[in-house]
């Protein structure tokens, strides 16, 4: 029994350096997302920032899972197949754990738009238990064949 006393110590102390001491609510730093996606990508749940428009092309495939926000700065956008080559987005939020897609600033008509263009891939693309708030702003989008805008 002796020799166990020093274990169970170990074990009890290593679980409490695993465990970071506070509330549990401590956010986790956003991850910034900016300009071109060319290889296939999933941002998981957290937060997430573009910081400037983001376009899915290449033949790349972005899935953004269950949980995840996404803040838009002014004037940011998420597009797909809108640069000449195919790209996909696929949102899977759950009606347990929506994916977000919101203003950064927190105010209403600052970023533009989530744009499926048309060299989208149609069947890779979803939007599934998706929340839009503060959307609105797509001064300079140009309307053209098979384009289809959140």
């Amino acid at each position: 029994m002796a020799q166990l006393r020093p274990t169970l110590f170990a074990l009890v102390a290593l679980s409490a350096l695993a465990c970071d001491g506070g509330d549990g609510d401590d956010p986790l730093p956003a991850v910034e997302h900016c300009g071109a996606i060319a290889a296939d990508e999933v941002w998981v749940a957290g937060l997430h920032t573009l910081t400037c428009d983001v376009h899915v092309n290449g033949g790349a495939h972005l899935t953004v899972e269950a949980g995840a926000t996404l803040e838009l700065a002014e004037d940011a956008s998420l597009n797909a197949g809108c640069e000449g080559t195919v790209g996909s987005i696929a949102v899977e939020g759950r009606a347990v754990a929506s994916v977000l897609l919101t203003s950064a600033t927190g105010t209403t008509d600052t970023w533009n738009y989530l744009r499926f263009c048309a060299d989208a891939d149609g069947a890779r693309n979803a939007l599934r238990s998706v929340e839009v708030e503060h959307a609105g702003r797509y001064d300079n989008l140009t309307a053209r064949s098979g384009v289809i805008v959140v």
